[in-house]
């Protein structure tokens, strides 16, 4: 009666079927040798009959009777089936709620049915085929390429196993082509594409009319061939799609739920038709089959995120003003927009898709609700990030798969609409969000002690836990179910970590504990001096001045594009690489001209306009590919007239709050220790195994022993790793006088050259520095960042930076040797100018670090030394 079932559909047969199982258990009481029979029976029909009737309560009854059939089976090849079916079931269970740990517990058993059928197995192909399955949806779910690569894998491996002539292949060739667009999704490459659709008309080819599997190889080649249109816009391949969107429909039957999912992507392919062609008819149709699918899908589903977000598209492809409908319905297409976003069991990858679209959306229609919009965006954007097990995992998928402007893209729509806090806030939030990530692992818990001491603690020991997992991971990764159980060890610290945090917010004054900083706080950052806050976008560029006790001041820099700054930036590092000193020089005062007309000069003129003195110190926070420029160097470098370093001390933060955090005034205890010569640890590696000898490493170790008093020095063999790190913890000064890398296209490679072994940023991020305060980076690249997310600010200057020290110089390009010794000299000699003699602030502050580093400046430039 199953089996007939699957083959007519006669609902009636599935009733016997499952009825007549349950009365053999009446008659097989628990324990009975042959009970396992009619529970795994029952079992599949429950499954079968979900599949016509989507009765959840089918589902969880199955899943449970397969458990007990696989604690009754005592074959190989029943446990391996028994596995195989309750990981299926699990999968199912999955694609109704989205639950994380159904999608686990699924591959976990996959995996376990996998072990079972060797190679040679008859059913091998059947466990590669449903592993890759349940990793292809953790892929849709997470993002991680390394699933989808694995999911290929195997899927190409079941292939490979099946016969020519076996009518299982279809499936097989559709589940390779399923895999190949995915991929195309990822990397963009027009051959997995390619590839995809010509293994889909295979599988079509083999699935003639009437065929069972003739519905889901023309719905699935109807999906690959909307992928293409949305590529190269042909209108033969959009009307393709839409007639195997058709097929598939008019061949699946009214009570599978794979209908909805039809409806949906068939409208989809409607709305591009209208815009093709401007024909209503189509799109009125789409609303129509969009209606009829959200009528037919539970509440709960995760598909409803769909069904919202298409029908708000197809809403707003009508024409302006509407005719046929309302001008409320564009309020409407928002509103469904919204509720897209925030669909409970849509899945954070999905939801953070749909909110970017909203945000998006709302931007280019200037709806009202796109600064909501784009704030549900870097919410879910931040929890998004957060799912990766690691910091170097984070950073690739920031890198891989996020949109690098969203944090810009906000902004610029605050500015536009005046909400010049909001603006610096979205900023704030969307910038450097590793870095913020980190930062709430070592959150200071003063005021939380004083209430609830033991939640304190215990927000401690799980924040230790979790830094240490997410940072000493290295980047490369362990496949296959180590890896599984690294990410599901990680999960599980993730969660009880966001359920203590709810439990202190619910705590009284503790509200907003871990939530985004709002603008009354981080603007306390500008007591130190203007902040100029610098934003590209492919909008619009502006800058907002940030000054203590004032109203925001807003520059618009119509001049500047994001098209412009990502072409400065590549100019800049082109130049930098020029083989001659003439060429270098002509073409790097050519960048810092455009920076001082396009950007600095009408702020320069702003801050001395509104009576900010000559001489102050500023402080940058820049976005995009600005911040791989020097903007601090930017003038017209013409005659007499005065460069930006002539009038300003410029220093650079990635955000207020960073700026907030290194400057907050000192306790007394502390400002005591500031009235007195700090010792310095001094780091002089001018050999190192596989690194050029830097020869004026002895000249610039002499000129500092000569100028502070209090030093210790480890240099040449004694430049071993754990030495260093130690000695970074017992001293609140140090000097690097060695080799620095950076790999521009994984920072957290970045790293000193040491004796024994190097000291990455990984180790450094690790440290935890409370007392520290002034380092000196007489090292090549310690303060660039990678060109794939400027906005991260992630280099050996900034992992300083977040293990404690307060003031860090850098370089953000290789430097000559023959200059560190001159810099070192001029900057020491500034700072520790006072000795001897107390004067104002104590003798010695690192806070006059910008200072010195201009004078240092001013030197070289009267010695000749070139301006790159």
């Amino acid at each position: 009666l199953h089996l007939r079932f699957e083959q007519s559909g006669n609902q009636k047969d599935i009733e016997n079927a499952t009825q007549y199982f349950r009365d053999a258990l009446q008659l097989l009481p628990p324990g009975h040798p042959t009970r396992v029979t009619p529970l795994s029976g029952l079992a599949s029909c429950l499954r079968t009959r979900f599949g016509s009737s989507g009765s959840i309560s089918d589902l969880e009854e199955a899943i449970k009777l397969y458990h007990e059939s696989l604690d009754l089976s005592r074959t190989v090849d029943a446990q391996s089936w028994c596995l195989n079916e309750l990981a299926g079931t699990m999968l199912l269970q999955y694609d109704q709620h989205a639950s994380w740990d159904d999608l686990e517990e699924s591959i976990q058993l996959h995996r376990r049915a996998l072990s079972l059928r060797p190679f040679g197995h008859r059913e091998r192909a059947t466990s590669l085929s449903n592993l890759a399955n349940s990793l292809l949806s953790r892929y849709k779910h997470q993002g991680d390429v390394k699933d989808l690569d694995e999911a290929i894998d195997y899927y190409q491996d079941a292939l490979l196993i099946i016969p020519k002539n076996d009518p299982i292949r279809p499936l097989a060739l559709s589940n390779v082509a399923n895999g190949l667009e995915s991929r195309y999704g990822y990397h963009g490459r027009q051959s997995d594409l390619k590839e995809a659709i010509g293994t889909l008309r295979e599988a079509l080819s083999l699935s003639p009319p009437g065929h069972v599997s003739r519905f889901m190889q023309a719905s699935n080649l109807a999906s690959c061939l909307g992928t293409l249109y949305e590529k190269d816009k042909r209108l033969e391949v959009l009307q393709e799609s839409i007639k195997y969107h058709r097929e598939a429909l008019s061949l699946c039957s009214a009570s599978n739920p794979e209908r909805g999912r039809l409806r949906v992507n068939l409208a989809e392919m409607l709305v591009d038709e209208y815009r093709e062609t401007k024909d209503m008819k189509p799109l009125d149709e789409a609303v129509d089959f969009l209606r009829q699918a959200l009528e037919d899908s539970p509440s709960y589903h995760p598909q409803v995120a769909d069904i919202l977000s298409v029908t708000a598209s197809a809403y707003l492809a009508y024409p302006t003003p509407p005719e046929s409908l309302s001008i409320s319905k564009v309020d409407e297409a928002f509103a469904l927009l919204q509720k897209a976003a925030s669909h409970p069991t849509g899945g954070i990858r999905l939801r953070f898709r749909k909110s970017f679209k909203w945000a998006t959306l709302a931007s280019s229609h200037k709806h009202n609700s796109r600064l909501e919009a784009y704030r549900s965006c870097l919410e879910l954007l931040d929890q998004y990030v957060l799912t990766r097990p690691s910091v170097i995992s984070r950073h690739q998928h920031l890198s891989d798969v996020i949109p690098t402007a969203v944090a810009s893209d906000a902004a610029s729509n605050a500015i536009e609409m005046g909400k010049l806090e909001t603006a610096v806030e979205f900023l704030e939030q969307g910038k450097t969000i590793l870095w913020s990530q980190l930062g709430r692992y070592r959150t200071p818990l003063d005021e939380l002690h004083k209430v609830d001491k033991e939640l304190a603690m215990e927000f401690e020991r799980l924040s230790l836990q979790l830094e240490t997992a997410v940072v000493s991971r290295g980047p490369q990764r362990r496949i296959g179910a180590s890896l599984e159980e690294e990410a599901r060890a990680y999960k599980r610290l993730s969660d009880e970590w966001d359920r203590l945090v709810e439990r202190i917010r619910k705590l009284d004054g503790f509200q907003s504990f871990l939530k985004a900083i709002p603008f009354g706080v981080v603007k306390q950052a500008s007591i130190v001096g203007p902040i100029i806050v610098v934003n590209v976008s492919e909008t619009r560029s502006d800058a907002i001045i940030v000054r203590y006790g004032r109203p925001l001041s807003h520059i618009p820099l119509p001049s500047m594009t994001l098209e412009d700054a990502d072409r400065l930036s590549l100019l800049f590092s082109r130049a930098l690489a020029t083989g001659t000193e003439q060429v270098r020089k002509r073409k790097v005062l050519m960048i810092l001209r455009m920076l001082w007309s396009d950007v600095v000069k009408p702020i320069v003129d702003h801050l001395r306009s509104s009576g900010v003195e000559l001489g102050s110190r500023i402080w940058w926070c820049v976005t995009s590919k600005l911040s791989s420029l020097p903007i601090h160097a930017a003038g017209p470098h013409k005659g007499n007239e005065p460069n930006l370093p002539d009038l300003f001390v410029s220093s650079y933060t990635p955000t207020l709050l960073a700026l907030l955090k290194s400057s907050t005034p000192p306790s007394s205890k502390q400002s005591d220790s500031k009235s007195t010569t700090p010792s310095l640890l001094l780091v002089a590696q001018p050999a190192t195994p596989g690194q050029q000898q830097i020869q004026s490493v002895r000249d610039e170790l002499d000129i500092v022993k000569s100028i502070i008093p209090s030093l210790d020095i480890l240099g040449n063999n004694q430049g071993i790793r754990d030495d260093v790190l130690n000695g970074l913890r017992t001293h609140r000064w140090v000097h690097f006088a060695s080799h620095g890398s950076q790999d521009l296209g994984e920072p957290f490679n970045a790293r000193f050259h040491l004796y024994d072994k190097p000291l990455t940023l990984l180790d450094i991020i690790q440290a935890r520095l409370p007392q520290a305060e002034f380092a000196f980076l007489s090292a090549c690249h310690s303060a660039a960042g990678d060109k794939n997310t400027p906005d991260e600010t992630i280099h050996l200057a900034a992992g300083l930076q977040f293990s404690g020290f307060k003031s860090v110089i850098g370089t953000m390009w290789r430097m000559a040797d023959i200059d560190g010794p001159v810099v070192a000299e001029e900057v020491y000699k500034y700072l520790f100018r006072r000795t001897g003699a107390r004067g104002d602030g104590g003798l010695v502050d690192y806070r006059d670090a910008a200072v010195a580093l201009n004078i240092a400046r001013k030197v070289l430039q009267r010695r000749g030394v070139p301006i790159d």
